[in-house]
């Protein structure tokens, strides 16, 4: 971070330079936009929460932007959610087990990891989520691992969610 760097790319036989600083990137994993149906002008618009992994800052973004969904939906302003999940690589189990209890009620088991070398452990859902009755879609592909395959599977198998897309990894 902080050095220079310069890069020179061919582009059809032409070399083109650039010089620029080296500096760290923050990519949000929660993303949040709201989509409309083009084919209904009348129909209410769905929240779209994008996941782009579970990792250090996960549950902090999630949690604002549920805050967001949960008041369109208490106001009637929007007609579900679309949770998507595709290229998802995973990351953090806890934030998985921490975004399902958003839709399940509290100690309702998410996930248990169990191993030959260490003792079994179960995951609860662990607090009353805002979005106990949004219905829910969750997009997935073969890129959806990991966490994503927790989170979706879970909310599929208490009958929260539907699955649309591709098996995942």
């Amino acid at each position: 971070k902080g050095t220079k760097v310069s890069l020179t790319i061919d582009r059809n036989g032409q070399s083109l330079t650039f010089n620029m600083i080296r500096d760290e990137i923050k990519v949000s994993s929660v993303e949040l936009t709201y989509e409309k149906a083009t084919s209904c002008d009348s129909c209410l618009p769905a929240a779209d929460i994008k996941i782009n992994q579970f990792g250090e800052n996960t549950n902090d973004e999630w949690t604002k932007a549920v805050e967001e969904v949960a008041q369109k939906w208490q106001k009637k302003e929007i007609s579900g959610l679309v949770l998507d999940l595709r290229d998802n690589p995973g990351g953090y189990l806890e934030s998985a087990v921490y975004i399902a209890s958003e839709f399940i009620p509290k100690d309702k088991l998410i996930v248990k990891q169990e191993s030959t070398v260490t003792p079994s452990h179960d995951y609860f859902s662990m607090r009353d989520g805002k979005l106990l009755d949004i219905p829910v879609s969750i997009l997935i592909n073969q890129g959806s691992a990991s966490a994503s395959e927790i989170l979706s599977g879970a909310l599929r198998d208490y009958k929260r969610a539907t699955l649309i897309g591709e098996k995942s990894f």
